[in-house]
């Protein structure tokens, strides 16, 4: 894979090698409205160099009931640099495509909390001391990716220096990382005089992550809002 990113890159490199700026763009990205960063383009009104950076970030507080809570929260950022090339289409409209080289770092956490009364009755059928069965659980899954990416879009030029985009990005991505589950749980009996036992149980378990995966962003693609100069 680093082999293939390194030959990508050479031969982008080799058809601009000579050529001199003429046009730069800086401005906001947008991935299906559910992550954002900046990019920023620079070389000339046939090809330019592309770098662009997004970042998502989520959380969640599920509470059920006043005996169970639910939180999550996820992060994640990517990075790409490539080359694009356009053609006009008319007035305003132009067609791009190239390829970029891409890495994502995805973290997702997720914790949940909750208890119950076991009630106990001895051989009489009286009610003794119940027991307070309380678990927690956390899973965390944490992965690194990296490939490369088509581009396919279009940008719709409103004035001279203002520019919105949009590009649709066919991935190819390896992906690594690992998993982790864990599970605690104790029941505490409570006693007469507040004389109280305890019994813990603790799980934990690890999986590794390895993946190829292939496919298109989903929604409308990846919307961006420039300016030229």
């Amino acid at each position: 894979m680093k082999n293939l990113v390194i030959i990508i890159l050479v031969v982008m490199s080799s058809t601009t090698l000579f050529a001199q700026e003429k046009q730069k763009e800086v401005g906001a990205v947008f991935n299906d409205f559910n992550s954002f960063g900046i990019t920023y383009r620079t070389g000339n009104s046939n090809g330019m160099w592309r770098f662009t950076s997004l970042a998502a970030f989520g959380s969640s507080n599920d509470m059920k009931a006043d005996s169970v809570s639910r939180d999550g929260s996820s992060l994640s950022v990517s990075l790409a640099i490539g080359r694009e090339f356009r053609k006009s289409i008319g007035n305003q409209l132009e067609f791009r495509y190239g390829l970029d080289v891409r890495y994502a770092y995805n973290s997702n956490e997720f914790k949940s909390q909750g208890y119950y009364y076991d009630w106990n009755y001895d051989n009489n059928g009286q009610l003794t001391s119940p027991t307070i069965i309380e678990s927690r659980s956390e899973n965390i899954e944490v992965t690194n990716s990296v490939g490369i990416q088509l581009v396919l879009g279009v940008n719709y030029v409103v004035k001279e220096k203002l520019v919105f985009g949009l590009e649709i990005n066919p991935a190819f991505m390896f992906t690594s990382g690992e998993k982790t589950d864990k599970t605690y749980s104790s029941d505490n009996e409570i006693q007469e005089y507040l004389n109280v036992n305890t019994y813990n149980a603790n799980y934990e378990q690890t999986y590794d992550i390895s993946r190829y995966d292939w496919g298109f962003n989903s929604g409308i693609g990846q919307v961006s809002i420039l300016y030229r100069f």
